[in-house]
């Protein structure tokens, strides 16, 4: 499985950027909860200055078998960032 991240609106951010990633293995029919853990630098941009910030706004989600838009089935989901912070390199 894989996370994808996107931070539409963010100046700088990625389009898409790879925050997860997790083998696993299934039987036909079988399931499994896979869990991810995002960290605030999963969820920050670079500015213009090089300084790393999480800044306030909508962040897409993509759980799946590959990228969003590819052919591997998955999940969208979204969050909504509200407070900016600075963080240390």
């Amino acid at each position: 499985m894989q996370l994808y991240i996107s931070r539409p609106g963010i100046e700088g951010a990625p389009l898409r950027a790879l925050a997860g990633a997790r083998r696993v293995s299934l039987a036909p029919g079988e399931q499994r909860r896979v869990a991810f853990t995002l960290d605030p630098r999963s969820l920050s941009t670079v500015d213009d200055r090089g300084v790393r910030r999480i800044l306030p706004g909508p962040v897409e989600l993509w759980i799946g078998g590959g990228q969003p838009g590819g052919l591997a089935p998955g999940e969208a989901g979204s969050l909504t960032v509200t407070t900016t912070a600075i963080l240390p390199e």
